[in-house]
C-alpha cells in the first residue's frame, strides 16, 4: 500500500466517522420525537446520504484489492463529486449554520483528496492524471448545476 493509498483511507475513516456523528446529532431529536409518536415520516433515512455511502464504497474496494489504484475509483469520486459540488451550489443559495460551513469544508477536503490520492497516483502519467482530475471536476460541477437548477425550478406538491 503506498503512502497516498494510507492517507486516503485516513481521511476517508474521519470523514465517515464525522458525518455519522453529524447525521446522529441531526436525525436523533426528530427520530425520537417521532419514536414518542409511533409515528416515523417516511422522509426519515438515517445515514443515507450519497457521501457517506459512496465513502463506505471506497473503503470496501480497497479492501477487497489492497489499493486505491481500481477500476471503482473513479466512478466512486464522480459521485462525492457531484454530491460536494451539489451541497456547494445548493447551501450557497440558502443560508448555513456554521456546522454546515464546517461539513461543507470537509466534504471538499476529501474529495480534493480524493482526486490527489486516489486518482493521480493510479495514473500512467501526470497528463493523464491531471486530465481525469479536470474532467472528474468538470463532470462534478456540469451535473450538480443541473441538478441544483432543476431543483429550484421542480415544483413541489403541497
Amino acid at each position: 500500500m503506498m503512502s497516498s493509498d494510507k492517507r486516503l483511507l485516513i481521511h476517508l475513516f474521519l470523514y465517515v466517522a464525522v458525518e455519522w456523528v453529524w447525521q446522529v446529532s441531526v436525525h436523533l431529536p426528530s427520530i425520537r420525537n417521532k419514536l414518542t409518536l409511533n409515528n416515523l415520516p417516511h422522509h426519515e433515512h438515517f445515514a443515507s446520504t450519497v457521501s457517506i455511502l459512496t465513502s463506505t464504497l471506497l473503503l470496501i474496494s480497497v479492501r477487497i484489492h489492497l489499493t486505491f489504484d481500481n477500476p471503482y475509483v473513479s466512478i466512486l469520486t464522480a459521485l462525492f463529486g457531484v454530491r460536494t459540488c451539489y451541497k456547494l451550489l445548493w447551501l450557497g443559495v440558502h443560508d448555513m449554520y456554521v456546522m454546515q460551513h464546517a461539513m461543507q469544508v470537509l466534504d471538499l477536503y476529501v474529495f480534493c483528496s480524493l482526486l490527489g490520492n486516489g486518482i493521480m497516483p493510479g495514473s500512467a502519467s501526470v497528463l493523464d492524471g491531471t486530465l481525469l482530475q479536470l474532467m472528474l471536476v468538470f463532470i462534478a460541477f456540469v451535473v450538480a448545476a443541473l441538478l441544483v437548477s432543476y431543483k429550484m425550478t421542480a415544483k413541489t406538491p403541497c
